[in-house]
């Protein structure tokens, strides 16, 4: 579920997000920065830290999911 502040990131990196979502390009750094506030208190802390796992790849699957 899209929350209001999602939203808002979304509406202010709209050209970042339509070009990652079309496979374009990677995340922007401005819109990953974002998106790792936004995400930082789901993800595993492992992963958040980056020693168990990628954070740029948990959020652009999150971001996905988000976005269905």
């Amino acid at each position: 579920m899209m929350t209001t502040k999602l939203k808002l990131i979304i509406e202010k990196h709209g050209l970042d997000v339509a070009a990652f979502l079309d496979g374009d390009v990677d995340i922007s750094e401005h819109l990953y920065k974002e998106l790792y506030e936004y995400y930082v208190d789901e993800m595993p802390y492992g992963t958040a830290k980056a020693r168990d796992g990628d954070p740029y790849q948990w959020i652009a699957h999150a971001l996905y999911e988000d976005l269905r």
